[in-house]
């Protein structure tokens, strides 16, 4: 008995020790160690457990890998914006009701088994976390080499024989586990150049691979019937079934975040989300291929996203690339109006299902109400009084009694909940969809950033009331010292920098969802001929601009096509600008504009209000 109380007795010392190293704790004082391959969960979960309670400042990581699986992890119940409902989450490192904490990986490697969400901030204020990686040991991906195609059936060779199994005719991405029933069968694809690893252009998605039939080959081929367009021999086809179970990181209902040095190698969702939460910066934050992986894949979605936040976002000297979404998306939500209970209360309803469960509105906050079509705003309210009646519907009294205007099936916005964005000195790059949207009543800055060979438009200004629910107001925005190269390559936009608001005429003509947009001091490399796509836009300058047309890519429209197309504009202004081919013939502004509905020309005295300065700070 006595070398019982002996170890008694040095592991007391040893948590003791933890305790008197001041304010940081050591996770391998709790178990997690690294390069161990053991299960680091528990010993996580215990560490910022001990850190909490005892309010110490720092949580550190020796320098090695770390796996974790969900055995031991924090299970947590949560809505995530953008992301499919799931009953119950893992979460690896789960940060909670925390006022001033630091995380520091010390350039650690978490990788992650099975199905887990990383990193969660939750109801926190004042968080570091820095100096780590994630990457998931399985993340759900098939990835095949195109070795001969005809008329009915493509041969895939897959390296990967764990990844995927052929069963009832069909082709199922497996689970890390493989238990029954975790497998999902094969619904999208998309081709990328083996070499450059960006998606071959003038391709997009297939989301009919459920539709084919799969039959083995051998152990690492399959032939698959029916999936013959977009491929070529040599090409790279990415197989994936569309779900998002979760993000690398969530940061929900927090304040005053920062992340630097952190790299997100593969994510079964977004690299990055935070929704209603504020004051958030991200330095150095980087949703990349992990080096010598060979993979052609980073993370399901976006590399970050943020819904529903407000204050100061920062976003700079990032890299994202080789995501199956957008670099970048802020938005806010539209709720429809269900019920009118009372002159003063009403039901709300979320419309999109991956809103489902969140907060929405706060007392206090000043909600806009706004017809569905056009988006035009007809009426504000401010809130007293909300709670939730089940995941999709919330009740919200207000402080007097609504406008007569307002009516069920109208949409329903939150002015409260609007940052300010600065994303600068990034490249986005190689990725399925878009590089940036924004949308935002308060201001949006866009300098110094390299978009790089992207399917889609490199920017996008967009918002709906009826599909995705997705607040996105144009507002106040500038766009400068930026490099545009080769990017809207597939279907999925028109022009390199899209803006697409509802046309629909009220007022007269009077209405306009976007406004006050400058796109100034950039210079543009393309094969295709649209650059800009504008409707229902009133104060956009495009000006002292330098665009050269490339060759690299072939393309189907004419060599006369616009370079500016406009559609219910006024006070728009795309002069100044530097047009160029390859061979260097110059092209004056005025014969690449195409406007569909005659604007109001530029006129100093009459849009003065248009525009109003913007700078980063």
């Amino acid at each position: 008995m006595r070398w019982l109380y002996t170890a008694i007795i040095a592991s007391s010392a040893i948590l003791m020790r933890g305790e008197a190293i001041g304010q940081a704790v050591d996770v391998s004082l709790y178990g997690a160690t690294p390069n161990s391959g053991h299960n680091s969960s528990p010993s996580v979960a215990r560490a910022i457990d001990f850190a909490l309670r005892h309010h110490r400042s720092k949580i550190l990581f020796k320098r090695g890998r770390y796996d974790f699986w969900p055995q031991g992890a924090v299970i947590r119940h949560l809505f995530i914006s953008n992301h499919d409902g799931v009953a119950e989450r893992a979460v690896a490192i789960s940060i909670e009701h925390v006022s001033g904490l630091e995380l520091d990986g010390n350039g650690s490697e978490f990788v992650f088994h099975d199905s887990m969400l990383p990193i969660v901030i939750s109801h926190s204020d004042r968080v570091t976390l820095r100096n780590f990686s994630i990457d998931y040991a399985s993340p759900h991906i098939v990835q095949a080499k195109v070795v001969s195609k005809n008329d009915d059936f493509v041969d895939l060779h897959i390296d990967n024989p764990t990844s995927y199994r052929v069963k009832d005719d069909h082709l199922f991405i497996l689970a890390e586990d493989d238990s029954p029933g975790s497998e999902r069968v094969a619904r999208g694809s998309v081709v990328f150049d083996p070499e450059a690893k960006w998606l071959v252009a003038g391709t997009g998605d297939n989301w009919e691979v459920d539709k084919t039939t799969a039959k083995r080959i051998d152990r690492d081929d399959v032939r698959l019937f029916g999936l013959t367009q977009q491929t070529r021999p040599g090409d790279v086809l990415i197989l994936w079934n569309g779900d998002r179970p979760s993000p690398a990181i969530l940061v929900s209902q927090s304040r005053h975040i920062n992340i630097s040095s952190a790299q997100v190698y593969s994510a079964q969702g977004m690299g990055l989300i935070a929704q209603y939460s504020e004051d958030i910066h991200l330095d150095r934050f980087n949703v990349i291929l992990k080096p010598g992986s060979g993979r052609y894949i980073s993370t399901t979605g976006d590399a970050v996203h943020f819904s529903n936040c407000r204050g100061q976002i920062i976003v700079e000297n990032g890299l994202f690339e080789n995501m199956l979404d957008d670099g970048i998306n802020v938005h806010g939500s539209y709720l429809r109006i269900a019920e009118k209970l009372a002159p003063d209360t009403l039901v709300l309803e979320f419309g999109h299902p991956q809103t489902f469960g969140l907060p929405f509105a706060f007392s206090g906050d000043t909600l806009r109400f706004v017809q569905p079509k056009t988006l035009e705003p007809y009426a504000i309210a401010k809130v007293v009084e909300m709670h939730s009646l089940d995941d999709k519907h919330l009740w919200i009294r207000f402080t007097e009694a609504l406008p007569s205007p307002v009516a069920v099936k109208d949409a329903v916005e939150n002015l409260a909940w609007q940052p300010k964005v600065i994303y600068r000195n990034n490249r986005i790059r190689h990725n399925r969809a878009r590089g940036a949207l924004f949308g935002s009543q308060a201001s949006t800055v866009v300098e110094d950033n390299f978009f790089d060979h992207l399917s889609g438009p490199a920017l996008l200004f967009n918002a709906d009331a009826s599909d995705w629910f997705e607040n996105a107001p144009a507002r106040n925005v500038l766009v400068r010292h930026n490099r545009f190269l080769d990017t809207n390559m597939g279907p999925y936009g028109q022009g390199s920098i899209s803006i697409i608001f509802p046309v629909e005429e009220t007022k007269g003509g009077q209405y306009f969802n976007a406004r006050n947009i400058r796109i100034e001091d950039n210079s543009f490399e393309q094969f295709q001929r649209l650059l800009l796509y504008a409707a229902s836009v009133e104060g956009l300058s495009f000006r002292h601009n330098r665009i050269l047309f490339n060759h690299d890519y072939p393309t189907d429209l004419r060599a006369d096509a616009p370079v500016f197309s406009l559609s219910h504009t006024r006070c728009v202004d795309v002069s100044q600008n530097v047009l160029k081919s390859i061979d260097h013939a110059s092209f004056p502004d005025s014969t690449l504009l195409s406007i569909k509905e005659p604007g109001t020309p530029i006129d100093t005295a009459s849009c003065i209000d248009s525009f109003r300065p913007l700078n980063a700070k």
